[in-house]
């Protein structure tokens, strides 16, 4: 163990279902939802199609990555 693993908090909301990364201080640093990326809180100019897609990618990944953790 590198200690490391407790750094990591995967949360992934049901009122909202998008999935967001946060600098030290809580800010909001990259947000996917199934239909637009914000990097700092400002969109980011792609189709809806494409923002599900990597939506789904990651929200597969970290569902693998928390189970790996057990």
């Amino acid at each position: 163990m590198t200690g490391l693993e407790d750094a990591w908090q995967i949360h992934l909301p049901s009122t909202e279902h998008s999935i967001s990364f946060h600098g030290h201080a809580n800010d909001e640093m990259l947000r996917i939802t199934k239909d637009a990326f914000y990097v700092r809180g400002k969109p980011i100019p792609i189709d809806v199609q494409e923002a599900e897609t990597v939506y789904e990618a990651f929200r597969a990944w970290l569902t693998w990555a928390n189970m790996q953790r057990r």
